[in-house]
This record gives structure tokens, C-alpha cells and sequence, in this order.
């Protein structure tokens, strides 16, 4: 028996936000973001008789390696966004004053105060997890700690670098740069160091990256690679990635072997310790006080009044729907347009109980709710059942997907599997929930959270999808 079709999205560790610049696995893409960016200026550097060396001449070149590498790096976060193709070489380094606007339409300061201070959260260990092949499939914890991280300026300027690729005669993207000091400690003492550090202050994004190296020697805590060694090379040193926004921070550690065009890299650590959201440029909103918060999301569907449920069979019934937010499970996109024309997402997972007389008894199942919002703008969102348990990509047989999502009142005979999709729009005045279920026949097979689980040699077309159904829930008066 094998697993067969339907593969969970989304079962990799995706550490693409937190723009590890000096770690390029997997398939080549833009140039490395820190490659370029000048040492710090003697004022700022690292003393002579320091164990740490400047963390740009750190940056090695790493040749992928399938069954070990890490998932792609980069994304919105790490990578030339707006000139991916492209080999960037400096032009020109301007100095500026943190406080003076430059010509990506903010100054440093306004992007600084995102990182600067102490932040304390809690912290993931992470370990490898192969398949029979030894191929890298995933993280998976191996204990959590406490984490504090503590960033301090290292300079009163900012460098300005203006960019340019020669064999396409195009500019690249210009970039911000500042020097930093970091302090990483964690209460299981297996972290007390402290480097020099570069911010990416971003430029399209509303993201701070801040990337810095720790070279084995460097080490002042307890931390102890694991494995001990990859591949048969021994372990030399330590990334450092950071993403910050105005709502929180996500981070990693990762852990290099080797050296050279020969090394290979595997992940560390990641914080906070309940990541939910480490894709496509998202950090967890692990802060409450800017606005919206969370709870105003949640309040946008609590306030639409009334609630209809519309049946199958087209039978309008009244209903109630109640909502209540999954701790520690929200995620924030910063908006793509630092003048604030773009919107910014704020997401949330939150149990959703629908009651009703044409149900069978209360419906409570997991959702998503997503918002967008801008400074010109009302708030609009959706629902979402793509990362829930509930979603397309977990496969229940008729019995458990009653267990875990709810009976429905649809007839669910005939079928080998059950799945959920949902369609929604919320806006500050009405909205509406469209439960999709579809039904599965695959004759022979078992259904599984990652799939189906088949005899050898199934054919595909065994598999037939079967349309279960819909239930519609209007809110408020459109």
C-alpha cells in the first residue's frame, strides 16, 4: 500500500519571509540582497580583537544539494522584488541622515522604529524529517525555549545604494541599508550572543529584514548544531534572519555545514514558536496596539445583521453564526506600496458555529478570515478553509468529516471522502459564506489527512469527484 494523489499544500516549513540573503538553496533566482552592501565604516565595525567578523564578508556561496538544502529563500522579504533576473552591481553609496527622506519615499528612521528595542517571544527548535530516500521533507519540533531579541543602532546614518545591471543596461531597485547590533539570548541558555547586524529597510514592502552570521567560534551559549555534522562536514556557523513589521516579527536560525560552494544548510529554529504564517511575506501580528486589530476583524462579521442560511433545496431559515479567534494564530502582510495606495492583509483563524433549524444541530468548523485594508479604503475581507483542517487539502471519510466539520444535513452515501471548500465576501455592510462540500469515490482506497492510501498499481481514473452540495449564509442586508 502507498500513498497516492492529493498531497497537502503548503506541508513545507516556508521560511521564504524571513529572506535568508546568504543562503541561496534550491533554484537560483536574484542576485544575493546583501552580496553588494559595503562593511560597516570603522566607527561601526566589529573590534579588531572580536571573535565575530563582519557579517556581509560572511556571506558564502552554497551549492544546492537536493536532500539537503532548504526550501527556496527570498520572496517579498529577501530578494531584488523588483528586479528579479537581475545582477545588480553598485553604482553609488549615499550616506543620509536616519531622519532625511530619501528618494524611496521614507526616511530610515520611519522603518527603524519597527525593529528597535526588545522583543521576547517564544521559540521553536526544530530537527529534519526525511523520507525512506533521504529526502528533506520537513521540520518538525524537537523542544521550545524562550526567546529575547534585543536590536540597537549601530550608526547615525543610513546608506543609500544605487544599483544598476550592465548587461541589460537597466537600474535595479535602489536599496536602504543600516548597521545594527543584535542581541539573541534564550532562557534554555543555548543562545547569548551578540553581532553585527545589517537592516534591509526595504523599499516596495513595508518589511524590515535584519540578517547577520555567527561564526562557530563566535558562539558564546550552550547551542549545539544538530545533527553534529551533514554529510561529513562539521558545522561552521550560524544565520540570523529577522523579518519585522508593524505588527509583529517572525525569525529563524539556520545552520551551515561546511564551506564553500560545498556547504549545505539545514533549519535551526523558528519564533515565535506557533509561526502560522511564514509565507508569501507574512509575519505573525503578535502585537495589539496598532489598528485595526484582530478583534476589529472578527467584530466586522459580529456586527451584520441578519443572518439567513439558504438550503440546497432553496429554503430560507434564519440562522446565528458566532465567531471566536484561534490564540496566537494571527498573520499580517505588510501593503506592497509604502505610500499606502495598496492595501495590507491582517488574517485571523477563528472557530465559526452556525445554528440554524435547517441544520441537524450547531455547525462548528475552523476558517481563515482574511482582511484588506488601506489608509484609503474600507476594510473588506473573506473566509478561507485552505489551511484548516476542514479544507480541500485534508481527505475524511464520510463518518470522520461529520466528527471533525460538522453534520451539514447533506447526504453523504456513496461516497469515500468528504471534503469542504468555502466562497465568501465581508464587507462592512453585508456578506455572504458559500460551503462547498464534494464527495470522492475511489474504489479500493482509503482516505487519510494526506490522501489516499491505495493498492499498488490504482489507476488514476478510478477517482471520481461527486458534487455533495451547497449551504449559503447571507449576512446582513445587501
Amino acid at each position: 500500500m502507498k500513498p497516492v494523489m492529493f498531497q497537502r499544500r503548503f506541508s513545507w516549513v516556508r521560511i521564504g519571509v524571513l529572506g535568508f540573503a546568504s543562503l541561496r538553496c534550491g533554484t537560483p533566482s536574484a542576485a544575493d540582497p546583501l552580496a553588494d552592501a559595503p562593511a560597516a565604516t570603522s566607527d561601526t565595525s566589529v573590534p579588531a580583537d572580536s571573535p565575530l567578523t563582519d557579517p556581509a564578508a560572511l556571506a558564502p556561496t552554497i551549492s544546492p544539494i537536493a536532500d539537503t538544502s532548504l526550501p527556496e529563500v527570498g520572496g517579498q522579504t529577501g530578494d531584488d522584488s523588483g528586479s528579479i533576473g537581475l545582477e545588480c552591481d553598485l553604482v553609488t553609496e549615499t550616506r543620509l541622515a536616519l531622519g532625511d527622506s530619501s528618494r524611496l519615499g521614507f526616511s530610515a528612521s520611519e522603518r527603524i522604529a519597527l525593529v528597535l528595542g526588545t522583543h521576547e517571544m517564544p521559540m521553536r527548535w526544530v530537527e529534519p524529517v526525511y523520507d525512506a530516500n533521504g529526502t528533506l521533507l520537513d521540520y518538525a519540533a524537537r523542544g521550545t525555549s524562550s526567546l529575547r531579541v534585543e536590536v540597537e543602532l549601530s550608526s547615525h546614518e543610513a546608506r543609500l545604494l544605487e544599483r544598476r545591471d550592465s548587461l541589460y543596461d537597466v537600474d535595479c531597485e535602489p536599496r536602504l541599508l543600516a548597521d545594527a547590533r543584535l542581541t539573541l539570548s534564550s532562557a534554555d541558555g543555548a543562545l547569548a550572543d551578540t553581532a553585527d547586524a545589517v537592516l534591509e529597510l526595504g523599499s516596495s514592502t513595508g518589511i524590515v529584514n535584519l540578517s547577520t552570521v555567527l561564526p562557530v567560534a563566535a558562539l558564546r551559549g550552550s547551542y549545539a548544531f544538530e545533527p553534529p555534522e551533514l554529510g561529513g562536514q562539521a558545522p561552521s556557523r550560524l544565520f540570523v534572519s529577522v523579518a519585522f513589521t508593524r505588527y509583529g516579527q517572525a525569525g529563524a536560525l539556520a545552520q551551515q555545514y561546511g564551506e564553500g560552494t560545498g556547504a549545505t544548510a539545514l533549519m535551526g529554529a523558528e519564533w515565535p514558536d506557533w509561526q502560522p504564517c511564514n509565507t508569501w511575506g507574512r509575519v505573525p501580528a503578535s502585537y495589539a496596539e496598532p489598528r485595526p486589530t484582530l478583534s476589529d476583524l472578527l467584530g466586522d462579521v459580529r456586527r451584520l445583521a441578519p443572518v439567513i442560511l439558504l438550503a440546497p433545496g432553496g429554503e430560507s431559515t434564519p440562522a446565528q453564526i458566532e465567531l471566536e479567534a484561534v490564540p496566537d494564530s494571527g498573520c499580517h502582510l505588510p501593503p506592497t506600496d509604502p505610500a499606502g495606495e495598496s492595501s495590507e492583509t491582517l488574517s485571523v483563524q477563528a472557530q465559526v458555529t452556525l445554528t440554524s433549524d435547517a441544520l441537524p444541530g450547531p455547525v462548528r468548523v475552523p476558517l481563515d478570515l482574511v482582511s484588506h485594508f488601506s489608509q484609503n479604503t474600507e476594510r473588506y475581507g473573506f473566509f478561507s478553509s485552505a489551511s484548516t483542517a476542514c479544507g480541500t487539502t485534508s481527505y475524511y471519510s464520510p463518518r470522520d468529516f461529520v466528527t471533525h466539520c460538522g453534520d451539514w444535513g447533506l447526504d453523504l452515501t456513496g461516497v469515500d471522502s468528504v471534503s469542504l471548500e468555502v466562497e465568501s465576501v465581508i464587507t462592512p455592510a453585508s456578506g455572504y459564506l458559500l460551503f462547498h462540500l464534494r464527495g470522492m469515490r475511489a474504489p479500493g482506497c482509503t482516505p487519510g489527512p494526506q490522501g489516499f492510501v491505495c493498492p499498488e498499481g490504482t489507476p488514476g481514473s478510478n477517482f471520481e469527484l461527486v458534487e455533495l452540495g451547497d449551504v449559503r449564509v447571507v449576512l446582513g442586508t445587501p
